[in-house]
């Protein structure tokens, strides 16, 4: 999946945290990115994912693909054997079902079939990676269109210049967090108070201007999906 890092490197961030805390001898560089992560994490968990757009290339007659790390959950899919965005290109929009009516969807068959893929589902593997499953299986060649919402990608503890797809949003947030659990480490208790006011001011500002992101706008799908399932096949048992 493409990403579009914006905002601080780790060494940036380690900088800010420095300078907001006026402590020349913070914690270990580790310990200062651990920190940095978790309040990644937790601005995430408060604010909501971001809404991101990429693809997954498939093969021929493919019926079932590993999804990146950064995907935590699909939220539209579509089937074009070229970009999109390519003049003359033909998407094919996709549904999801749950993996019950998937395979009555399909038969029970879901490997065989022909023509582009019309629904999917997602699953996971033995070690839990996220699967996702259509039907029937590419024909031709081509790839998915994801519009997902991603986890959060972390700063890098083995590289200064490894950089997040969190917004600068979520990265004022996480110095604010991380600034805190430092002067509490330190017993700089009221300091602590005052970013943690910072904090969850930022927090709610985020939300704020986040459900005016997400608001529908003219060129975005608004119905993305309103049925819970595809109209029953002829061969299912629903049809």
């Amino acid at each position: 999946m493409a990403t579009y890092p914006s905002g601080y490197t780790q060494a940036n961030a380690i900088a800010m945290v420095q300078l907001r805390t006026d402590e020349t001898t913070l914690p270990s560089t580790a310990n200062v990115v651990s920190l940095l992560n978790a309040g990644l994490e937790q601005a995430s968990n408060r604010i909501g994912p971001i809404e991101a757009q990429g693809s997954v290339a498939l093969a021929a007659a493919q019926n079932t693909t590993a999804l990146p790390e950064d995907v935590q959950d699909v939220l539209w899919c579509s089937f074009s054997t070229t970009g999109p965005s390519t003049p003359g290109s033909t998407v094919y929009p996709m549904w999801q079902v749950d993996p019950a009516q998937f395979f009555d969807l399909a038969g029970y068959v879901p490997g065989n079939g022909y023509g582009p893929p019309a629904i999917w589902t997602i699953t996971a593997d033995q070690t839990g990676q996220l699967q996702i499953q259509i039907f029937p299986p590419a024909s031709p060649a081509g790839q998915l269109n994801l519009y997902y919402r991603q986890r959060p990608q972390l700063w890098d503890p083995n590289n200064s210049a490894s950089v997040t797809q969190m917004d600068s949003q979520y990265q004022e947030c996480a110095i604010l967090w991380t600034c805190a659990r430092i002067c509490e480490a330190r017993e700089k208790y009221v300091i602590a108070d005052h970013f943690m006011k910072q904090y969850e001011a930022a927090i709610e500002e985020a939300k704020r201007l986040q459900g005016r992101r997400l608001r529908p706008k003219s060129s975005r799908v608004r119905d993305v999906m309103t049925r819970p399932v595809a109209w029953p096949a002829w061969w299912s048992s629903n049809g």
